[in-house]
């Protein structure tokens, strides 16, 4: 569904990133120590348990993290799986881990379309979108009293991986993470699906 701008773009994508540069911040939470590389090299499937499971929920957000691999994170991981160009299986071996790592981890959720954010080095922070809402979507984010938003549809089925931006802010919140799906005059808040510090964001690969 293509979707047609109801108000105007205040300014260009990539100064939005000069802005997060130097606002965008990300609150605390506990650091995913149980997500060790040994976990990278797992290969989890339905009836799979433990703290790999729950790692892999919280990297792909969308899920209740209890490590327990059941119907709804298969679907999930078939999900990224056929939106990466993997072989759509629902089982998370090494090749959807190595993808997931290249998106970071899931830090904002809405209506189908997944917000994610990993660290480039201790100067420079990535985020990426995953679109699985069946629809063209956008998003936004606020930052104090300024309104940025995307100013071109991320289409359905697509996993996208923007450029790194300068931020070395020690924390935020999920909540400045806003979807539209269809129209741009629906936008919707997370539900916080996760917070991080700064210093327990993934690195990316």
């Amino acid at each position: 569904m293509s979707i047609a701008p109801r108000f105007r773009v205040p300014i260009a994508l990539a100064t939005v990133l000069a802005a997060l540069a130097a606002t965008f911040a990300f609150a605390t939470a506990t650091a995913p120590s149980a997500e060790a590389a040994s976990c990278f090299k797992t290969t989890l499937k339905v009836g799979s348990k433990g703290s790999c499971v729950k790692a892999l929920q919280k990297r792909l957000g969308g899920l209740t993290a209890d490590g327990s691999y059941g119907a709804a994170t298969k679907k999930r991981v078939k999900a990224f799986q056929a939106d990466t160009g993997l072989s759509a299986d629902g089982v998370a071996g090494p090749k959807t881990w190595k993808k997931l790592r290249a998106y970071g981890t899931a830090l904002g959720w809405k209506s189908g379309v997944t917000f994610y954010l990993c660290k480039v080095s201790s100067t420079h922070l990535r985020y990426s979108l995953w679109n699985n809402s069946g629809k063209a979507a956008v998003w936004k984010f606020k930052i104090g009293t300024s309104l940025y938003y995307s100013n071109s549809g991320l289409s359905n089925n697509r996993i996208t991986k923007y450029g790194s931006f300068r931020n070395t802010a020690k924390s935020g919140d999920s909540k400045y993470f806003s979807v539209s799906v269809g129209t741009y005059n629906s936008y919707k808040k997370t539900t916080s699906v996760r917070n991080y510090s700064r210093s327990s964001l993934p690195t990316c690969i």
